[in-house]
């Protein structure tokens, strides 16, 4: 091609990419021509690539250019194209015949500007060219709400806020595409100067959503991000009701659901209970059933129930029930004897009673005797009512006085036969003269049957624990008076024996009680002041425990004491008696004692409670008044003697431990022992 003028030539350049290097120096040794020129650089020129100057990082570019010189063959130019870097890109070669030169690269953005050199030898011309390189990256895209794995409830709108952003582009200038895998696209648009992208969204269908949103740059490079999103569809309104119906404190309230709630997107479902007390908030109360012991009698209970997907509550199915009394309990009924018989009284024995409410338990009784329901409704049976071979049954019911409890029923008991009554019996002569006087077993009172049976004796003896007569080598043996073996000979007693009678009833089948009654072949001796103590008078103070000393000269079998009185108190009194060992001078413990019996006036004889054996020795006679007023006694003013004293008289027991210190003188007191 033909070499421009120095004036187009840099008119061109400037259009293209700048202008080349001139360096004036030292004329070429080898210039020719009319004149003589100075030597130049070479002209160097860029030309735009097809497409413009916008590239793509990454891609092959390929630029183009033009040397010229006016004093250096083109094939003599050493040509290379640098980047900004300073790597050479291509070069080493020197332009074709028309000057033209070009270099194919794969383009980076650390490459603009590019720059073309072409050295004659001694001189270089540069040009350089701006390249717009554009990276190859897609748009970036953030999706900031919801989160990914979010939800709303039907019905409820949401905004998705997002951020978008471009090596390239201003993120305003970005086309921008939110789309649902279910419903298509959602929006279209684009984002603020900022990159800020707020799309609020309301109709959405239901179910499980991949939300993305794409951003597309100039280069048709697209960005996206996608969240997980759901949909949810409120779960319905179940059918719920209370048991037990009409439920008293004692039982547990449940709701129970009949039907449930419905849910459109098939969600596995759980409930909320929210329980009131007479509407109030039960507090704590949060499950399906409230236990007996958080509800009472007239509280009114009622409760709200929600099905729950885990997204949503739907709305609440409701209930209510009122706490009805809860009838008593009676544990058991237990009918005593068992074994029972015609002569017994039955008893029907309650166990333990509860009542949930509090309330006050009360028991109502019914009786069967052999299967006919008796008009008794106390908690006996009176003997003779029920005989033999009758089957007896009581029932208890428990009330509250509003309801009625379950009756309980007690077990059977079959009345079997009835043994005789223990007969009431006696030895006569109480003491009798050993060798003089037989000893008669009566019965003074007759045993008795319940079922009517006819009831016979067999008598019975021992004396001094032998049995009589089997222990008895040489005896005459029982004889009979009234029943059979009720009489001992009065041959075959002796002194100081002491007998025992034993009367046993049978009606033929059962054998009764035994009776036994004693005697002494012996006769009484009183050790004492003895029924004939004379002389004057002495008042007795009933407010004291009075003591004399007495000295039993011989062994004594007490039987009991006597005790004779001239005046008694104006209100009468009652007097005990007992017998104390000797304790250094004093009373020590007490050996026997009679029973609190009442004293008239002359001679008194008291039986002890129990007849003792003592040894001949030094003891003490005690007595105790009980009156209201002192008691005079006659005395033996002739002798005198020391009396000890106890407080606390005027009981009815005699201290089993002498422990008084009161002493007086006073004349001896009418008082004796009565033994044999």
């Amino acid at each position: 091609m033909p070499i421009p003028t120095r004036a187009s030539a840099l008119t061109l350049v400037a259009l293209l990419v700048g202008c080349t290097d001139s360096t004036d120096g030292a004329a070429k040794s080898d210039d020719t021509g009319a004149a003589e020129l100075d030597p130049r650089a070479p002209w160097v020129t860029i030309q735009l690539p097809d497409g413009g100057a916008v590239v793509t990082e990454f891609s092959q570019v390929t630029l183009t250019g033009v040397i010229s010189d006016y004093d250096t063959p083109l094939e003599e130019i050493l040509v290379t194209w640098v980047s900004a870097t300073g790597t050479e890109l291509c070069g080493g070669s020197a332009p074709n015949e028309e000057g033209g030169v070009s270099c194919t690269f794969e383009v980076t953005r650390g490459d603009s500007p590019v720059s073309l050199v072409a050295f004659d030898g001694e001189f270089e011309g540069t040009a350089a060219i701006d390249l717009v390189v554009r990276t190859a990256d897609p748009p970036t895209v953030v999706i900031e709400a919801p989160a990914d794995g979010g939800y709303v409830n039907e019905g409820e709108s949401f905004t998705v806020e997002a951020t978008v952003e471009d090596d390239n582009d201003a993120p305003n200038s970005l086309t921008l595409l939110l789309e649902s895998d279910i419903d298509g696209t959602v929006f279209q648009g684009a984002a603020d100067p900022s990159g800020e992208v707020h799309v609020l969204l309301s109709d959405l269908s239901l179910g499980d959503h991949v939300l993305t949103m794409a951003a597309t740059d100039r280069d048709g490079f697209v960005g996206t991000a996608s969240i997980n999103f759901e949909v949810n569809s409120r779960p319905g309104k179940p059918s719920v009701h209370i048991e037990p119906t009409g439920p008293g404190t004692g039982e547990d309230i449940e709701v129970v659901i009949d039907t449930e709630a419905p849910d459109a997107d098939g969600d596995s479902l759980t409930y909320r209970y929210t329980w009131y007390r007479d509407g109030e908030l039960a507090t704590g109360e949060v499950d399906a059933t409230v236990s007996a012991s958080s509800t009472a009698k007239g509280e009114v209970w009622s409760v709200d129930v929600q099905a729950a997907d885990g997204r949503s509550v739907g709305e609440a199915a409701q209930a209510s029930t009122t706490i009805e009394n809860t009838a008593p309990e009676v544990s058991s009924a237990v009918l005593t004897p068992d074994p029972a018989t015609a002569a017994d009284t039955l008893t029907c024995a309650p166990g333990s009673t509860s009542d949930a409410d509090g309330d006050t338990v009360s028991l109502s009784y019914s009786w069967q005797v052999a299967g006919v329901v008796r008009p008794e409704t106390t908690a006996t049976l009176d003997a003779g009512i029920a005989t033999l071979g009758n089957s007896v049954v009581c029932t208890i019911i428990p009330t509250d006085g509003e309801d009625a409890g379950a009756a309980v029923r007690s077990d059977t008991v079959v009345l079997i036969n009835a043994a005789p009554s223990t007969p009431e019996i006696s030895v006569s002569p109480t003491f009798s003269d050993p060798g003089a006087e037989d000893l008669v077993c009566s019965i003074d009172v007759a045993s008795t049957d319940a079922d009517g049976d006819a009831v016979s004796y067999s008598v019975a003896w021992t004396a001094d624990g032998l049995a009589y007569p089997v222990d008895y080598s040489t005896a005459t043996g029982p004889s009979t008076t009234t029943q059979t073996d009720d009489t001992v000979p009065a041959t075959d007693t002796d002194l100081a024996e002491e007998w025992t009678c034993t009367v046993t009833p049978t009606d033929g089948v059962t054998a009764g009680t035994a009776a036994t009654a004693e005697a002494v072949a012996a006769t009484l001796l009183t050790v004492g002041d003895g029924a004939t103590a004379t002389g004057s008078t002495a008042t007795h103070d009933a407010t004291l425990v009075h003591a004399q000393a007495i000295t039993l000269t011989d062994d004594l079998t007490v039987t009991g004491f006597g005790i004779a009185v001239d005046t008694l108190a104006t209100s009468g009194t009652d007097v005990a008696m007992g017998l104390y060992d000797d304790s250094a001078g004093m009373p020590g413990s007490l050996l026997v004692e009679t029973d609190l019996e009442t004293l008239s006036t002359g001679t008194n004889e008291l039986d002890s409670s129990t007849w003792v054996d003592v040894a001949a020795g030094d003891y003490w006679l005690v007595v105790t008044y009980d009156a209201t007023d002192d008691t005079t006694v006659t005395a033996d003013s002739s002798t005198t003697a020391t009396v000890y004293t106890e407080s606390d008289g005027g009981g009815v027991t005699l201290p089993a431990t002498w422990s008084g210190t009161d002493t007086a003188t006073e004349a001896l007191y009418g008082w004796w022992l009565i033994g044999y």
